[in-house]
């Protein structure tokens, strides 16, 4: 997301480097949407095959679509409405002795195919889209997990900033231990502590549009084998505000709705006009627009 406070030299080239990558990667992209004909295949699917849909007197002619029940005919072998998980233990783990791994897929198991049926979590209908979408363009879901925490009362919260004055005497002795050294009492104790202070969690299938998605220039068909992956949506102002309070964005106290202020890139801002006039047509101004980027080199 473009920082709305005053930028710094370093901040402001590593944003200008992300825009010059994604501005490649969309004349890539336009490439590849005019090769593949999406558009003209989504608009077949929705039964716009005709070059000239009415006739001399006005009248639109009639057709019949056997694109779209081709697409339902398929579906069916392609997607279950409630899958099933299997999951089952690597051929050299399973048969060492000593080890609980039979227990342990099962639980995995169980978890997954119950989230899968959860409604909160979206399963379905995400995946639904998205195959459907995969018949003209590519199907994206986003899987993802996300937990509120409650600020632990009892917690020894470090100081601000250590100088001679500072009393760290009271932490003394005590060693956080690596996950591989700890006890099964220990890790069932920071079990327990961690859900004491859990005051919500979800896992989540969200289904990303086809036209949303973007892929490095570097277009290589194994996406890990790419520069990087993102994708961008509109998102209402006043939550990205909210959400920077919460530590999630950085300088949102000025970030103004799209096209009503910005950069000073000519086309970008020209565009970003447009799309604030349209949505202002629709009375829907207050948004702006993220960008959300995994570099998939830096693995961040």
């Amino acid at each position: 997301m473009a920082k709305a406070a005053k930028k710094t030299g370093t901040e402001k080239g590593e944003l200008d480097t992300w825009r010059k990558r994604w501005s490649a990667a969309e004349g890539v992209r336009e490439e590849w949407e005019k090769e593949n004909r999406t558009h003209e295949c989504y608009n077949y699917w929705r039964g716009d095959q005709l070059v000239n849909a009415q006739d001399e007197f006005g009248i639109r002619k009639a057709q019949v679509n056997k694109i779209h029940p081709e697409v339902r005919n398929q579906i069916p072998s392609l997607y279950f409405y409630r899958p099933f998980a299997r999951i089952i233990p690597k051929p050299e783990m399973a048969d060492t002795p000593g080890t609980s791994l039979s227990e342990q897929t099962q639980l995995l198991q169980d978890t997954t195919n119950h989230l899968i049926r959860q409604e909160r979590v979206r399963f379905r209908p995400s995946t639904f889209l998205a195959l459907k979408e995969s018949f003209w363009a590519i199907g994206i879901v986003e899987v993802g997990y996300s937990a509120s925490f409650t600020d632990d009362p009892g917690a020894e919260r470090p100081a601000l900033r250590e100088n001679e004055d500072t009393d760290i005497g009271k932490n003394e002795g005590k060693v956080k231990l690596k996950p591989e050294e700890m006890s099964e009492e220990d890790i069932e104790a920071e079990i327990q502590k961690l859900q004491s202070n859990l005051s919500d969690e979800q896992f989540y299938v969200k289904h990303i549009p086809a036209n949303q998605i973007m892929v490095s220039c570097s277009d290589k068909p194994i996406l890990e084998d790419n520069d990087w992956v993102g994708y961008w949506e509109d998102v209402p102002l006043s939550d990205v505000k909210k959400a920077g309070k919460q530590g999630v964005y950085e300088n949102t106290d000025k970030l103004e709705a799209v096209g009503a202020g910005g950069d000073s890139d000519e086309e970008r801002q020209t565009a970003a006009r447009e799309r604030y006039e349209k949505n202002k047509s629709k009375g829907e101004v207050d948004s702006v627009r993220i960008y959300k980027v995994w570099d998939l080199r830096n693995k961040t």
